[in-house]
Formats: C-alpha cells, structure tokens, sequence
C-alpha cells in the first residue's frame, strides 16, 4: 500500500470537503457530515472507511 495520500487511488470516491482544514483541524463538523450523508443514496458506494486521530479525534468544547 502507498502513502495515505495514494489509498484507493482509482476506485474510491472522496467527500467534496476531503481535505479541508480548519487551523489543526479536518474542517467544520457539518462539512463532514454532509459529504457523509452524501453518499448514502449513491448505489455505487458500498462501504464508508473513516479515520480519525490526533488532537482533532474528539472535538473539545
């Protein structure tokens, strides 16, 4: 397997909002949320693979 950056490469979809970034976070919650939802009415997607970690896996208040 390559970089994280070359993961399915050529057969998986990414979110509009795959590589946003808010300071040290991955972009605004709603914006991930939406390209989540986005993809459940879409008959070719099969699976949802997420990640999480560092600071930004859990949100503080």
């Amino acid at each position: 397997m390559g970089s994280g950056s070359d993961f399915g490469r050529g057969w998986a979809k990414t979110g509009e909002h795959v590589l946003d970034q808010r300071g040290y976070l991955a972009g605004h919650d709603a914006d991930r949320l939406a390209d989540l939802n986005a993809g459940f009415p879409d008959p070719e997607i099969r699976a949802a693979i997420t990640t999480r970690g560092g600071a930004g896996g859990l949100p503080h208040p």
